[in-house]
C-alpha cells in the first residue's frame, strides 16, 4: 500500500472522519443504552445528528472528567511545586527520572497531614491550631537543620510545599468520595462486597497517583497522564461494575431516558392499557388519568418505554399528554447505580 496516497486521503477527508467518528461515539452511547435496559425504539439513529453530537459530546466530557479527576492530585503534585523545588534532589535522580519510594513519602506524608487536619477540625477547631503549627513549623525546622535553607529561601519552599500539598488534599476529595459512595452502595458486585472492593480501588487509586508524580522524563506527559488516567477509569467502572452510568448519564441530561418521573398522564386510551396492566383501578370513560412515581427508560421514537415497579411496557407517544420530574429529588451523583 503507497503509504503517500494513504497519508493524503487522511489529511484531505480528516474533517470527515472526525465528523463520522464522533457520530460513532454518539451512536455507541445510544446502542449501549438500550442493551442495558433491554429494549430498542423505533428509532432512525442516523437521521438524528443533533441527538448523535449532543450523546457524543456529553459522553466525551463525561468521561474525560474522571480521567483527570481520578489522577489530578499526583499529576498537580508533579507538575507544581514537585518539579520546581530546590529540594527536588531528594526525590530525583542527575537525569531527572523521580525515584517511586521517595515521592510516596514526599507526596503522600503531606497529604495524610491535611486529611488529619480536616478529621481534627471536625471535631475541635481549638486543636487543629496547634496541630497545623507544630506540623509546619517541624517540617520547617526539618528542612532547615537537613539542608541548611534559611529566610526567605526557607519561606518559599514551605509555603509552596504547605499549598501544593493542601491543594492534593483538596483534589482527592473527589476520588476518595466516588470510591466511598460506590462502597456503602446496597448493591453487590460478582466481585465482592461493594465495602471490599472500595477499599481496593482506593489503595488503586492511590497507587496511580504515585505513579502520577514520579513520571519519567523520557515519557510523554500527555501520554503518561492519558494512559494513568484510562487505566484508572477503567478499573473502577469495572470492579464496581458500573459502566452503563455513563449512557444513563446522558440520557438522564437531556431526558432521553432514564427518567425518574414523578407523574405521567395519559389520554383514555393511554389510562385504558394502564387499566389492563392493572396499574391504574379507577379510570372514568373517556377521562384523564395519571401515573405516579414512574422511572420512563425512552420516550424516543414512537413509543415512550415505561417501568412501574418491576412491570416494564410501553405506551405511544401520541396517547401521553404531559410528564413531570421532581428536580430536587431527581439529581443524583454521576456513579449512582
Amino acid at each position: 500500500m503507497d503509504k503517500q496516497k494513504l497519508k493524503k486521503y487522511f489529511y484531505s477527508n480528516l474533517a470527515s472522519l472526525f465528523w463520522s467518528s464522533f457520530l460513532l461515539v454518539g451512536g455507541g452511547i445510544f446502542v449501549a443504552y438500550y442493551a442495558h435496559i433491554g429494549y430498542m425504539p423505533d428509532f432512525d439513529l442516523k437521521s438524528s445528528v443533533t441527538l448523535l453530537s449532543a450523546a457524543s459530546i456529553t459522553a466525551i466530557l463525561t468521561v474525560m472528567f474522571f480521567l483527570i479527576v481520578l489522577i489530578l492530585p499526583g499529576m498537580f503534585w508533579a507538575n507544581t511545586w514537585a518539579d520546581n523545588s530546590s529540594l527536588k534532589t531528594n526525590w530525583e535522580n542527575a537525569t531527572g527520572d523521580k525515584n517511586l519510594l521517595k515521592t510516596t513519602l514526599w507526596f503522600g506524608g503531606p497529604v495524610l497531614f491535611f486529611y488529619g487536619f480536616f478529621t481534627i477540625l471536625y471535631f475541635s477547631l481549638v486543636v487543629t491550631i496547634p496541630y497545623l503549627i507544630i506540623g509546619i513549623f517541624g517540617f520547617s525546622f526539618f528542612v532547615h537543620k537537613k539542608f541548611g535553607l534559611s529566610g526567605k529561601q526557607l519561606a518559599k519552599e514551605i509555603w509552596g510545599y504547605t499549598y501544593s500539598s493542601f491543594a492534593c488534599a483538596i483534589l482527592a476529595f473527589f476520588p476518595i468520595y466516588l470510591v466511598l459512595t460506590l462502597a456503602v452502595s446496597a448493591t453487590s458486585t460478582t466481585k465482592g462486597s461493594p465495602e471490599f472492593v472500595g477499599i481496593l480501588i482506593a489503595i488503586f487509586i492511590a497507587f496511580i497517583n504515585v505513579l502520577a508524580t514520579a513520571k519519567p522524563k523520557a515519557l510523554n506527559g500527555a501520554i503518561y497522564y492519558l494512559g494513568l488516567g484510562l487505566a484508572t477509569f477503567f478499573v473502577v467502572f469495572a470492579s464496581f461494575e458500573i459502566f452503563h452510568r455513563i449512557p444513563e448519564r446522558v440520557m438522564e441530561v437531556y431526558k432521553f431516558g432514564a427518567i425518574n418521573a414523578k407523574s405521567i398522564v395519559l389520554k383514555p386510551e393511554g389510562c385504558e392499557t394502564l387499566q389492563l396492566y392493572g396499574l391504574l383501578t379507577d379510570v372514568k370513560e373517556n377521562k384523564q388519568c395519571l401515573l405516579s412515581e414512574v422511572k420512563i427508560l425512552s420516550r424516543l421514537g414512537s413509543d415512550m418505554y415505561i417501568m412501574k415497579n418491576d412491570l416494564k411496557f410501553t405506551i405511544r407517544n401520541s396517547e401521553v399528554l404531559s410528564w413531570s420530574v421532581n428536580e430536587a429529588s431527581n439529581k443524583k451523583n454521576p456513579a449512582d447505580r
